[in-house]
């Protein structure tokens, strides 16, 4: 059925991930699973809910909006009133004589608990959604007559069942002397039989016992199956509330957190040494006021509340909006109709390392993004252009129809070609092809040719002989589109595919899928290009950024994270995030090699400036050509600090920077700002 009709492909899509198919097949699923979160284990009480946001709440979806006011401990009765009754059915289907009597109790019984199943299974995403009702509870005209036609059968069924028992009573009495009697017949007739017949007649005497032992087995099987599966289907709810719910409530999507708004007041968002970075001002009229004091600083990072949210605004907005005060203070608070004040969420951005990227990208368009690592930690993130969070409302319009899109977080979200930084991933594929790559030579005449095709080492630059290691740091085209073309292209994108390109990437903000799309059918000249960062390939700075973390910690990427803790409004600790292993992406053996390669950019390659600082550090720096004019390229920079003990990684790219700009600079100011 999945490949052969689409309707049934887009609902096993929707069960799979209904977030990530919002737009489509997943809306349904996605709010059902919102209000069930929301009304969690004791519900959000009688009116208090948001029924008119789920897709046919009365019927289909009827489940969910009963949890989301009632609560998942009033939709588990129900579901066991549910199965009991399914139980009672299986029970008059076993003590009917008549085998059609009894067939036809368990078809209808089997009918009903299967229907149960399927409509709170697919309710919960526990199976795909079927869209049938859920008996006896949805609203609906077919489907109820059906049903209590169906109850009505059997409770005909049980009637009937009384009257056997009545007519088994009368019978009972002459059976038992008939039995008895026949009993002796037996035993007499055992006395006059050989050994072996005797064994015979005991044999059939326990067969005939045990056909009438076996006669409801087959009934008790199919209610063992169906108990077994409401156990399991209620054990999965109780996980889904306990684990996953806090993550479906926290979606962007679900618009039932601001219903949070009415009781709680939006608490504050704090970098890393405690510094105010968005809070709630609240007037002598009551009137709320959402401030950014760092004004464009932070835009894109910690985002903003008006005309919907983006950013940490919009991924911490259950925290924010979630009040974990001292019970005694919520209590006065019922009793004097004032608001709770919501939790603060205390992020990894250090305001120091945020405010340094900043200002060294001053006008140019482009992004930065600064990690720990050790820990995953991400300690700034800039994007331009920006805007200022606190005039969103009154400059929407422009802001929304800018044709720079300053909404868009260029860190995350942007794609551009890796230019020159993508020759770490073709040294990494030339390694693990090559044993000997260190003994790597190439004669670099400042130019190599495929076909039609030429490609120039940048400035005309002519290297001379190179190893593998002055390859990169001299950032050579020649020699590693000489290298590209040695390549195998399948291998190759399994590593680009380990490296994370055409995968998802571990964020908590909006971002791009980085594409890698070289194949096997493509030509020498595309190889060449790909190796050396042109060519169809795109990533984004974040992208960049997690895979010199990897570098940089031994080839271990640690799980990137924004939000550090959650602590209530007297600054007691709510939740802690713990830096924890995503994936490693490399070998330790790998990430030493490369790291000790990029330590020869900065000590006499390409990004020599960082050289002789009271620092050590290690990167690669990049252009990347975005027109046919050689001239309009993009300048990009990945780099590590403290080479030996990193603490730094940086990733940084200027766009449209057509010489005239360097990333490394900005990367400079921002180890500088961090050592001085």
């Amino acid at each position: 059925a999945y490949y052969l009709f689409n309707h049934v492909r887009s609902r096993v899509v929707a069960w799979k991930d209904p977030i990530a198919s919002y737009s489509g097949s997943g809306y349904q699923v996605a709010q059902s699973l919102f209000a069930i979160g929301t009304g969690s284990w004791f519900g959000m009480g009688l009116f208090q809910g948001q029924p008119d946001t789920i897709p046919v709440a009365s019927s289909d979806f009827i489940f969910s909006a009963i949890c989301e006011e009632m609560g998942l401990i009033f939709g588990l009765c129900m579901t066991l009133v549910c199965v009991s009754c399914y139980v009672m059915f299986l029970n008059i289907a076993m003590q009917l004589r008549n085998m059609f009597y009894k067939l036809v109790a368990l078809g209808l019984g089997t009918c009903y608990i299967f229907q149960v199943f399927l409509n709170i299974g697919g309710v919960t995403k526990f199976i795909p959604s079927t869209g049938v009702t859920l008996p006896l509870v949805s609203y609906g005209g077919s489907s109820i007559l059906s049903t209590l036609i169906m109850f009505a059968i059997i409770q005909g069924l049980y009637i009937l069942r009384e009257d056997e028992r009545i007519l088994k009573e009368k019978r009972r009495k002459g059976y038992e002397q008939r039995e008895a009697e026949e009993r002796l017949k037996r035993e007499r007739e055992k006395r006059q039989m050989s050994r072996r017949e005797r064994k015979e007649a005991d044999r059939q005497d326990k067969r005939r016992e045990k056909k009438k032992r076996a006669r409801n087995k087959e009934f008790a099987r199919v209610t063992y199956i169906f108990v077994a599966l409401f156990i399991a289907m209620m054990g999965y709810i109780s996980y889904f509330n306990v684990v996953k719910s806090r993550d479906i409530i926290s979606s962007p999507y679900n618009k039932r957190q601001d219903s949070y708004a009415d009781r709680v007041i939006r608490g504050k968002i704090l970098d890393r040494n405690g510094n105010v970075l968005a809070q709630t001002n609240v007037a002598e009229d009551g009137t709320e006021t959402r401030e950014y004091p760092y004004n464009n600083i932070f835009a894109h990072v910690v985002g903003y509340t008006a005309q919907g949210k983006s950013g940490l605004e919009s991924v911490s907005n259950f925290e924010l909006l979630t009040s974990n005060a001292f019970f005694v203070d919520k209590l006065k608070n019922e009793f004097q109709d004032k608001k709770n004040q919501g939790d603060n969420v205390v992020t990894t951005l250090d305001t120091n390392l945020q405010e340094a990227a900043y200002d060294a990208l001053g006008s140019n368009k482009g992004a930065v993004v600064v990690m720990d690592p050790s820990t995953g930690k991400i300690l700034a993130m800039v994007s331009k252009p920006d805007f200022d969070p606190n005039t969103v409302s009154q400059n929407w319009n422009e802001l929304s129809t800018s044709e720079d899109s300053v909404l868009l977080n260029r860190a995350t979200q942007g794609q551009y070609a890796p230019g020159s930084t993508f020759k770490l991933v073709t040294t990494l594929e030339f390694m693990r092809e090559n044993a000997d790559f260190d003994s790597y030579s190439y004669n670099c005449t400042g130019s190599i040719e495929s076909g039609d095709v030429t490609i120039h080492c940048y400035g005309g630059h002519v290297h001379g002989q190179v190893t593998l290691r002055d390859s990169l740091a001299y950032s050579c085209n020649t020699s590693f589109s000489n290298i590209g073309r040695s390549l195998n292209a399948d291998t190759y994108k399994d590593t680009a595919q380990e490296l994370l390109f055409n995968k998802k990437l571990p964020s908590v903000l909006p971002y791009s899928k980085s594409q890698f799309t070289l194949t096997s059918s493509d030509t020498e000249a595309e190889r060449m290009m790909t190796a050396m960062g042109q060519g169809k390939t795109q990533v984004s700075p974040y992208h960049m950024a997690l895979i010199t973390s990897a570098i940089a910690n031994g080839g271990t990427l640690m799980k990137p994270y924004l939000v550090d803790s959650v602590t209530n409004n007297a600054g007691s600790v709510i939740e802690k995030t713990k830096p924890e292993k995503y994936k490693d992406l490399m070998t330790s053996k790998e990430a030493a090699q490369l790291k000790d390669y990029m330590t020869a950019v900065t000590d006499y390659g390409t990004a020599s400036v960082l050289g002789g600082q009271n620092y050590t550090a290690a990167g690669k720096t990049g252009t990347a050509e975005y027109s046919s004019d050689k001239e309009k390229d993009h300048s990009w920079f990945v780099g590590i600090a403290n080479v030996d003990n990193p603490e730094l990684v940086i990733s940084v790219i200027i766009e449209q920077a057509d010489g005239s700009a360097k990333a490394v600079n900005i990367a400079k100011k921002v180890f500088d700002a961090y050592y001085q």
